[in-house]
Protein backbone atom coordinates (compact mmCIF):
# COMPACT_ATOMS: atom_id res chain seq x y z
CA UNK A 1 0.00 0.00 0.00
CA UNK A 2 1.41 3.25 -1.01
CA UNK A 3 1.39 6.63 0.06
CA UNK A 4 -1.38 7.68 -2.68
CA UNK A 5 -4.21 5.77 -1.24
CA UNK A 6 -3.84 6.94 1.94
CA UNK A 7 -3.61 9.98 0.46
CA UNK A 8 -6.92 9.48 -1.28
CA UNK A 9 -8.84 8.08 1.65
CA UNK A 10 -7.42 10.82 4.09
CA UNK A 11 -9.05 12.91 1.45
CA UNK A 12 -12.10 11.57 1.48
CA UNK A 13 -12.59 11.13 5.35
CA UNK A 14 -12.23 15.14 5.15
CA UNK A 15 -14.87 15.76 2.44
CA UNK A 16 -17.31 13.02 4.14
CA UNK A 17 -16.58 14.96 7.81
CA UNK A 18 -17.51 18.13 6.09
CA UNK A 19 -20.47 16.89 4.86
CA UNK A 20 -21.93 15.49 7.94
CA UNK A 21 -21.25 18.59 9.76
CA UNK A 22 -22.94 21.31 7.12
CA UNK A 23 -26.03 18.48 6.99
CA UNK A 24 -26.40 18.85 11.53
CA UNK A 25 -25.75 22.72 10.79
CA UNK A 26 -28.85 23.06 8.37
CA UNK A 27 -31.26 20.67 9.93
CA UNK A 28 -30.43 22.34 13.74
CA UNK A 29 -31.15 25.90 12.11
CA UNK A 30 -34.82 24.52 11.57
CA UNK A 31 -35.30 23.52 15.44
CA UNK A 32 -37.11 26.06 17.43
CA UNK A 33 -36.07 25.88 21.13
CA UNK A 34 -38.83 24.95 23.80
CA UNK A 35 -39.42 27.14 26.55
CA UNK A 36 -37.90 25.35 28.75
CA UNK A 37 -34.44 25.07 27.13
CA UNK A 38 -34.85 28.99 27.52
CA UNK A 39 -36.03 29.22 30.92
CA UNK A 40 -33.09 26.85 32.45
CA UNK A 41 -30.12 28.67 32.23
CA UNK A 42 -26.71 26.70 33.96
CA UNK A 43 -24.21 28.38 35.72
CA UNK A 44 -20.31 27.29 34.87
CA UNK A 45 -17.93 28.13 37.41
CA UNK A 46 -14.18 27.92 37.08
CA UNK A 47 -10.90 29.51 37.93
CA UNK A 48 -7.59 29.43 36.31
CA UNK A 49 -4.11 30.30 36.81
CA UNK A 50 -1.79 31.47 33.36
CA UNK A 51 1.95 31.71 34.37
CA UNK A 52 4.16 34.02 32.32
CA UNK A 53 7.53 32.93 33.42
CA UNK A 54 7.58 33.57 37.59
CA UNK A 55 4.46 35.72 37.64
CA UNK A 56 0.76 34.46 37.92
CA UNK A 57 -1.99 35.50 36.34
CA UNK A 58 -5.49 34.49 38.15
CA UNK A 59 -8.99 33.90 36.74
CA UNK A 60 -11.92 32.68 37.84
CA UNK A 61 -15.84 33.36 37.42
CA UNK A 62 -15.89 32.77 41.82
CA UNK A 63 -13.94 33.82 44.63
CA UNK A 64 -13.70 29.99 45.67
CA UNK A 65 -12.56 28.67 41.95
CA UNK A 66 -9.72 31.47 42.08
CA UNK A 67 -8.57 29.97 45.89
CA UNK A 68 -8.92 26.54 44.55
CA UNK A 69 -6.39 27.70 41.16
CA UNK A 70 -4.17 29.36 43.51
CA UNK A 71 -3.60 26.35 45.59
CA UNK A 72 -3.38 24.04 43.04
CA UNK A 73 -0.62 26.14 41.12
CA UNK A 74 1.54 27.00 44.44
CA UNK A 75 1.18 22.60 44.88
CA UNK A 76 2.10 21.99 41.58
CA UNK A 77 4.59 24.20 41.18
CA UNK A 78 6.49 22.73 44.43
CA UNK A 79 5.60 19.18 42.95
CA UNK A 80 8.04 20.37 39.45
CA UNK A 81 10.76 21.89 41.77
CA UNK A 82 11.29 18.45 44.27
CA UNK A 83 11.00 16.43 40.56
CA UNK A 84 14.25 18.79 39.62
CA UNK A 85 16.20 18.26 42.77
CA UNK A 86 15.63 15.13 42.80
CA UNK A 87 16.29 14.04 38.96
CA UNK A 88 19.34 16.56 38.75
Amino acid sequence: MGWGILIVWGIIAIIVGFVLISMDVIRERGVQPTRALEEEKPTVKGGGVIMIGPVPIAFGSDTRYLVIALVLTIVLMLLALVFIFIYH
